[in-house]
């Protein structure tokens, strides 16, 4: 699948058009934290079996719901940009744990190497992962550049990239997302 493609269906799975309306700011390892475990690897599993196009974002039971009102800060104004910022995990995570099963990229390094191409480099992807979700032309070069970048760091191979687009792209809106 063409990069362009992948990144429309990764962002019309997360819904990111709300990233247009404000909420409180959120912290997404408090969410992803309080949905059950057996949920959390099963959208693991999801992008382990269906790439970014498979994945499927946990859908949260009361006792989950409950917990992140609780825990997490949701409310009435933020509840859907939460549950945006668990897919967002879902997809980070999923790509996370491929491109560590596939080609021994430990999160610790997936960690550093995507600190080390820098914030403008992450907000650049953010910002054009949200151009596409709004159906802007945007500019593709700045993305590129931040996946080019993360795969030089980890010495990634070409067919690593397809993974390396669903973490950039996860990752970049759910930094977004927790700065709404």
């Amino acid at each position: 699948m063409r990069p362009e493609r992948l990144l429309a269906a990764i962002a019309a799975a997360l819904g990111l058009l709300a990233l247009a309306s404000p909420a409180a700011a959120l912290d997404g390892e408090c969410l992803w934290n309080n949905v059950e475990t057996s949920k959390r690897a099963a959208a693991i599993e999801s992008y382990r079996t269906g790439g970014a196009q498979g994945v499927q974002a946990p859908s949260l039971n009361n006792d989950e719901v409950r917990a992140v009102v609780a825990n997490c800060g949701v409310n009435e104004e933020n509840a859907e940009v939460a549950g945006m910022l668990i897919a967002a995990i879902s997809f980070e995570k999923g790509a996370g744990a491929i491109l560590q099963e596939r080609f021994d990229v430990s999160p610790v390094a997936l960690e550093r190497a995507w600190e080390g191409i820098g914030k403008a480099a992450q907000d650049a992807a953010g910002i054009y992962i949200i151009g596409i979700v709004e159906g802007q032309s945007a500019d593709p070069k700045p993305f590129d550049d931040a996946v080019s970048q993360l795969m030089a760091a980890m010495k990634l191979p070409e067919n690593a990239r397809q993974d390396v687009i669903a973490f950039v792209t996860g990752r970049s809106s759910r930094q977004k997302l927790q700065t709404r």
